[in-house]
């Protein structure tokens, strides 16, 4: 039994020899990891930062572009306006003009409605006139 125990004693010894070796293994491997780690961690960083200053740089491009596309199109949108406003001025001076035409011919023909009704009148008087004329005539009053 003490063979036993001499034999269980050593394998013992050996795992505990074998336990720190692991744990000298497992702290280099952390030790090493951490660093791995921070070096990834720095790189990334640094790529990070790069590429932000770069998003940031292509966002203010795009801005400037936009900016300046924006402005292109308002100075077209105002040009258009200001020439449909020239159009409309045109516009309404020719109505206006048609408008003082027309109105120049209706007084014209209300005046030639009104000599027409003077005529119609006079001619409406005549005839009667004429007509005492001949009926004073056929009875003879004259």
């Amino acid at each position: 039994m003490e063979d036993n125990l001499g034999k269980l004693h050593s394998d013992v010894a050996h795992i505990q020899s074998d336990v720190s070796e692991m744990k000298v293994n497992a702290r280099d491997f952390r030790k090493e990891f951490t660093g791995l780690v921070a070096v990834a961690r720095s790189e990334i960083n640094d790529n990070l930062f790069k590429n932000s200053r770069g998003a940031v740089e292509h966002t203010d491009n795009v801005r400037v572009e936009l900016s300046q596309k924006i402005d292109t199109v308002r100075d077209r949108i105002d040009s258009l306006r200001s020439e449909m406003m020239q159009k409309f001025e045109q516009v309404d001076l020719r109505l206006q003009l048609v408008q003082s035409e027309l109105t120049r011919q209706i007084d014209k023909v209300k005046e030639s409605v009104h000599r027409a009704k003077i005529q119609n009148l006079l001619w409406c008087i005549s005839l009667g006139c004429a007509f005492f004329y001949i009926l004073a005539h056929a009875l003879k009053w004259f």
